[in-house]
């Protein structure tokens, strides 16, 4: 379907009771590469570049579940990547990613549950001219309880893991480990406590 300004609309039919599937796919290959699926958005020389929207169909009814989207890579003896990037800047900082849950979602960042567990990394952007990236982690704000930030190390039935806290070498001078609590307007502020755990 072509419209009047150029968009070409792919959609299937709505009905009462379930809607018809959009499946698109390259063919399989026994010997070689499949097939690439590239869907790109048309780049602008006005202020503004398209956007790419992907989402999942909404549920009106009253107990209802919204649709999921899925990014999985392809199965393999070594399975294929996951990348979401955003888009560099010529002139700029490059755009930002974001992941945000509504109304109390959560947002699970998970290595997998296997033999072979993956790691979860969070880093922060290198720079060759100016201060490297920081890495924020920020709790949510409330009216009642602000939350609360957990770092665990992992379980085990002989030997937990460890937490490691520290600063990065430097041909110069080291940066700090600065452990501090919250400044209070009425109360007592919070208290800084380094323990270890008990032993039976």
């Amino acid at each position: 379907d072509i419209s009047s300004n150029g968009g070409v609309v792919i959609a299937s039919s709505a009905t009462n009771g379930a809607s018809g599937k959009i499946s698109l796919s390259t063919g399989a290959s026994s010997d070689g590469i499949a097939g690439d699926i590239n869907i790109a958005v048309g780049a602008s020389s006005g202020s503004v570049g398209g956007s790419a929207l992907l989402s999942a169909g909404d549920s009106t009814t009253v107990n209802g579940k919204g649709g999921e989207v899925v990014l999985v890579g392809g199965a393999g003896s070594t399975g294929g990547s996951v990348a979401i990037r955003s888009g560099a800047g010529s002139s700029g900082a490059s755009g930002g990613v974001t992941l945000e849950s509504i109304s109390g979602g959560s947002v699970v960042l998970d290595g997998g549950d296997d033999a072979m567990v993956g790691a979860v990394s969070i880093n922060g952007a290198n720079s060759e001219q100016g201060s490297g990236g920081n890495i924020n982690l920020v709790a949510g704000s409330s009216s009642l309880e602000g939350g609360t930030i957990s770092i665990m190390s992992g379980a085990s039935d002989s030997r937990t893991g460890a937490v490691h806290i520290s600063s990065a070498e430097s041909v110069g001078a080291s940066g700090n480990v600065v452990l501090t609590s919250g400044n209070a307007v009425s109360g007592a502020s919070g208290d800084v406590m380094l323990s270890s755990g008990s032993s039976s």
